[in-house]
């Protein structure tokens, strides 16, 4: 039964924000991001720490990538989980992995902070305990890093978790990824990179898709054709969306993340995503390129809440010598559909104020314009369908009048001097919320339109206005 909103603007959202509540919808809003700036915009500064924690008893050496001359306040950060075994020498290599990506990215205004464990397990601790501790060890640690390295973190910092390998294996934990070893998930970590991502089966079979489903936060996966996470192999074996990596993409694709990105690179092997330095001008260089630019936009995308699908808006990746990709993005819409009836002051206008539909928006609104004056509006609104086309006939009124939307709200108010009016929408955060379609159509009574009591009856209608609601 369609629910009646006798007051104004206050009780809609009310009723929304509490419905979404009841259904697990709702979730603590994140600050934004300005993003990053182009590359070579800062000066990077590099240091080396051997030693310089024990989590868990293990001895843990950190590098820092860090952009000079940022603004004040909490600067983005990106902590990286290397691949398995890169601790065992007891330093960060000369060359760490991945060390062009770092200094593009710090050179863009990203803090980089490259984790490494020296011993993948301790007592008590396997693999995904242990680096989980490391992470949340630095997530806690914020002001003992910029004592150390002078970098600006705190607990506003938004943080992007990145892995290679075991590196990826572990880090995706943080974005909600559970193989049953606890919740190590954490409101400032906003996407994850995953390089060589996690392979259904892989560790006595451990990564399992039920597990990679709960993924909650933007991912982008990369993988090759020579590294498809056959058990005991780097070697190709299946074609890449039925291999074991391809299949940890299809689960993260089918579950609770609002945007997922994976892409399997023709002829690479386990090695050969900048984990290892490239020869000058070989295809790998070229291909490494590629990555990084598209991290980039992944990661500025990530920061700024995802205002669209930046260059992932295709049905496949950008670049070269791609063999499989799969991604999902939702981006908000908000469109005028079907037709609107007229007034004594012409057809009433529908719309929306406040920014874009994202999950998160608290000022969102859908608004009405062109009404006469002080009239009465009665608003009918939908969660869940979209809008009806070409309409249905609404009995007693003007024959131009159609309904767009199937009742389920009414929303009751009178219009401004102007004819204006707007009903207050605030969008909750959270993934389950990304993709909901709503519906909206206004009714604006004009007594000087028909008389009272004669028929048809004095209103006119808006079209009606369609929103997805977008990550």
């Amino acid at each position: 039964m369609p629910t009646m909103l006798h007051a104004q603007t206050t009780s809609f959202p009310f009723l929304l924000v509490a419905s979404l509540a009841l259904s697990g919808l709702a979730a603590m809003a994140q600050s934004q991001s300005p993003g990053l700036s182009p590359p070579g915009t800062y000066t990077i500064a590099e240091a080396t720490i051997d030693n310089f924690t024990t989590v868990q008893g293990v001895p843990v050496d950190v590098k820092v990538y860090r952009p000079l001359g940022l603004p004040a306040g909490a600067a983005p950060v990106l902590l990286y989980g290397p691949g398995g075994g890169s601790g065992t020498s007891g330093q960060i290599a000369a060359v760490p992995q991945h060390d062009l990506l770092w200094r593009r990215l710090a050179s863009s205004g990203l803090t980089v902070v490259f984790l490494q464990n020296e011993q993948e397990t301790a007592p008590g601790a396997n693999f995904w305990q242990l680096r989980g501790a490391v992470v949340q060890w630095a997530l806690a640690n914020s002001s003992t890093l910029n004592a150390a390295f002078g970098t600006q973190l705190d607990n506003a910092s938004p943080v992007v978790v990145a892995g290679w390998s075991l590196g990826a294996a572990t880090v995706v934990q943080h974005v909600g990824a559970d193989f049953g070893f606890g919740d190590s998930s954490d409101a400032r970590v906003r996407g994850a990179v995953l390089f060589a991502n996690p392979a259904i089966g892989a560790y006595g079979g451990v990564i399992t898709s039920n597990g990679l489903a709960q993924v909650d936060k933007p991912v982008l996966a990369i993988f090759g054709t020579d590294d498809m996470g056959q058990p005991g192999s780097y070697t190709p074996g299946s074609p890449p969306a039925s291999s074991p990596r391809g299949l940890g993409v299809q689960a993260m694709l089918g579950g609770a993340s609002p945007f997922v990105f994976g892409v399997c690179f023709t002829d690479a092997n386990h090695f050969e995503y900048g984990a290892q330095p490239a020869a000058a001008g070989s295809a790998n260089a070229a291909r490494i390129e590629v990555i990084n630019g598209h991290v980039q936009a992944f990661v500025d995308l990530v920061l700024r809440g995802l205002p669209d699908c930046g260059p992932f808006t295709g049905p496949s990746w950008p670049g070269p010598n791609v063999a499989w990709s799969a991604q999902r993005c939702t981006p908000p819409i908000v469109a005028v559909v079907g037709q609107g009836c007229a007034t004594s002051a012409g057809i009433p206008l529908v719309g929306a104020s406040g920014g874009a539909p994202r999950a998160g928006n608290a000022s969102f609104a859908i608004t009405l314009a062109n009404a006469p004056a002080a009239a009465p509006v009665v608003s009918v609104l939908r969660i869940g369908e979209p809008p009806f086309v070409p309409g249905v006939p609404i009995g007693g009124a003007p024959a131009c009048a159609v309904l767009h939307v199937a009742p389920e709200l009414f929303w009751f108010g009178v219009a401004d001097a102007l004819g204006s009016a707007a009903i207050a929408l605030p969008l909750p955060t959270g993934p389950q919320v990304v993709g909901l379609p709503l519906g909206c159509q206004h009714a604006v009574f004009d007594f000087a339109h028909a008389p009272f009591g004669g028929l048809p009856l004095p209103f006119g209608t808006s079209p009606a206005l369609r929103v997805v609601v977008g990550n």
